[in-house]
């Protein structure tokens, strides 16, 4: 927690993308965001990706909840994207991984003012990362 908000990374990745290219991209994107990866309260990702050793690793060094969650329950955020892949898209039926996995894993159990983008999508070779940020009131376990 970083003051009275929650801090939630979105990872999009391809197979066999390494930790040590998803944490420099993450710390960079901390980074525009103005917080250290320390203050992260989760890390989410696109159910078929969550077995990835790169992210695996990642959510165990960090350690930080990964949130595996459905393209069905991304595409509910596909209006709040600030891009959209026509390939991401057709693939998986939302319109963008990283931004929509930080968002929906923000938005969970979370009845308050909507989670919003902080830093929008960001890209490496083989991997995206955008942060979201929710306000609350209470402190809340991991």
């Amino acid at each position: 927690m970083h003051g009275n908000r929650l801090w939630f990374a979105g990872l999009g990745l391809r197979r066999d993308c390494r930790a040590g290219e998803l944490a420099a991209l993450l710390a960079a994107s901390c980074g525009e965001a103005g917080i250290e990866m320390r203050a992260l309260h989760a890390l989410a990702c696109l159910d078929l990706r969550v077995s990835e050793p790169g992210l695996q690793d990642l959510a165990e060094t960090l350690g930080l909840v990964l949130h595996a969650l459905p393209a069905r329950r991304l595409a509910a955020f596909n209006d709040r994207l600030s891009q959209h892949s026509p390939r991401i898209q057709a693939r998986y039926g939302v319109g963008g991984i990283a931004e929509a996995a930080a968002l929906a894993s923000a938005a969970a159990g979370h009845t308050g003012a909507p989670p919003r983008l902080a830093v929008t999508r960001r890209q490496s070779a083989a991997a995206t990362v955008a942060i979201a940020v929710r306000e609350t009131a209470a402190v809340p376990s991991r």
